[in-house]
């Protein structure tokens, strides 16, 4: 559990400063952060699966605004997915013609649109699977 309290703590931080970010609008069409690579992001997924064993699969609902079934969810995907999300915003920082604004641009857009919902339905989880250890003590 002691793994997943500091994943959850990095979770909330992240959460906290992508609400922060401000509104832009992105400065040089055309350009952003290159695509991921599978095999990095599998590696990284077949990794985390194995720490997580049985604390890996949860079930969450996509959309919570309007009334479906419930989905699985990995916390290895979750993770991942915002991992290589913000690894690529990163390196595309590090491009002499990204702006700080198209980053930030891209950011938002990444946040909004996958690695939000990521971070959400991980952190739910693993509030749910603290809690269920908490309570049976």
């Amino acid at each position: 559990m002691e793994f997943l309290a500091r994943v959850a703590a990095s979770l909330s931080e992240l959460y906290s400063a992508a609400l922060a970010l401000p509104s832009v609008e992105l400065e040089t069409s055309g350009i952003g952060p290159e695509p991921r690579s599978h095999e990095a992001w599998k590696a990284l997924y077949d990794s985390l699966g194995e720490k997580l064993g049985p604390l890996n699969l949860y079930w969450e609902v996509f959309d919570s605004t309007v009334q479906e079934e419930s989905i699985a969810g990995t916390l290895a995907d979750d993770i991942s997915d915002i991992y290589f999300d913000l690894k690529e915003i990163l390196q595309f920082a590090r491009r002499p013609e990204a702006t700080d604004g198209d980053v930030a641009w891209h950011v938002r857009l990444k946040f909004f649109a996958n690695w939000g919902q990521h971070l959400t339905g991980a952190l739910k989880a693993i509030h749910d699977l603290m809690s269920r250890s908490h309570l049976d003590e």
